[in-house]
């Protein structure tokens, strides 16, 4: 009989915010839960920020971690269409034993999907936090823009032909707002980036790329170019001081600026990239941190909806995944990577690493 494992590899964020691999119990799963081994697990800026600016969740240590692919190794209680050996992508909630930096993780199997088989896993895991985002950010309406989102029937689908500005469309999520703003027919759909990256960003849903390099006044100049009509969204998938101010700039009145802010449930960040915006009654705007995650009353519906249609969103390529570069060394490779993210040395993909692989 092949010993059951009851041990595994953590990356651990101690008290003083430190990582390092620890020996640990694989979690058990619980009812309406599935039980994954991690076979490729995503990095976000998010994992960064959270050791760099000291965010505790109810105390210490913290696994971070939220894009999960792998494999069903338990399906819990009150489960329906899993069983052990799918290939499935979730996202993790930042918990001990629901985050995806380490070998197992318990994870909601609402919020599961199964991973096409025209998809690797290491592609998978790209999938769900950045394209979770952008839903999000442009459906949801309490903590997005509020659009109706297109996964209808043909005869009740609604073009929104309306322009949509978007701040870094490289970037993860930005390259998931490109593909869910062709969708939805939002026109033009404009945005910056690194010129090499012009080609594919227009495959993606993108009408116009401007050069990240340039000015705030040229990019305004830009814009006028292509269209003078006003901006109701602004989707800012950088969120930096400088692209949060532009973005507001632009924005119409009662516009929404969307922003990729890291909040944490009920935890703001002590952070350097919260800027103090001027609002001016006479012309009020609205600047939304979009809060992508499973976790809240406000957008599990919505998640649930994502979720139950990606298989075939994928599948048929409708949505395309980010490009992935993969780590070596397993969990170890993880610091590094996140110090590439917050030094900008990562463009156009998105950092992977392979839990299993860790010694």
């Amino acid at each position: 009989m092949a010993q059951v494992e009851t041990r595994q590899k953590v990356l651990v964020l101690d008290e003083n915010f430190e990582f390092s691999v620890q020996d640990r119990p694989i979690p058990k799963v619980q009812d309406g839960e599935l039980l994954i081994k991690v076979i490729a697990t995503a990095l976000n800026p998010g994992d960064w920020k959270i050791q760099r600016w000291g965010v505790k969740f109810g105390g210490q240590p913290v696994i971070p971690g939220m894009d999960t692919a792998g494999v069903v190794e338990e399906v819990g209680q009150n489960v329906v269409g899993f069983q052990k050996g799918d290939r499935i992508m979730t996202m993790g909630t930042w918990t001990t034993e629901t985050s995806s930096f380490q070998q197992y993780m318990r994870t909601m199997a609402r919020f599961a999907a199964k991973i096409p088989d025209n998809i690797s896993d290491e592609v998978a895991a790209s999938v769900p936090v950045g394209l979770l985002a952008a839903w999000i950010g442009l459906y949801n309406d309490q903590h997005g823009a509020g659009y109706p989102h297109p996964l209808v029937d043909e005869s009740k689908f609604k073009p929104i032909s309306k322009p949509l500005l978007v701040l870094g469309g490289s970037s993860s999520v930005g390259q998931y707002v490109l593909q869910l703003a062709k969708l939805s027919k939002f026109s033009p759909v404009i945005t910056t980036a690194s010129l090499h990256h012009t080609d594919y960003l227009r495959s993606l849903g993108a009408t116009h790329v401007l050069d990240r390099r340039l000015s705030d006044e040229q990019v305004v100049s830009e814009i006028r170019k292509i269209t003078d009509a006003p901006f109701e969204t602004v989707f800012d998938a950088i969120s930096s001081t400088e692209t949060k101010l532009l973005g507001y700039g632009l924005l119409a009145r009662e516009g929404k600026i969307l922003t990729c802010d890291t909040r944490f449930g009920e935890f703001t960040l002590p952070a350097p990239d919260f800027p103090e915006i001027e609002s001016d009654p006479a012309n009020p705007k609205y600047v939304v941190p979009v809060k992508g995650v499973t976790v809240l009353p406000e957008t599990v519906g919505m998640a649930e909806v994502l979720f139950k249609d990606l298989t075939r969103l994928l599948k048929d390529g409708v949505i395309l995944p980010n490009k992935v570069e993969v780590l070596s060394g397993g969990l170890h490779g993880i610091p590094e990577g996140l110090v590439r993210i917050e030094n900008g040395l990562v463009s156009g993909v998105k950092l992977v690493v392979r839990p299993q692989d860790t010694t």
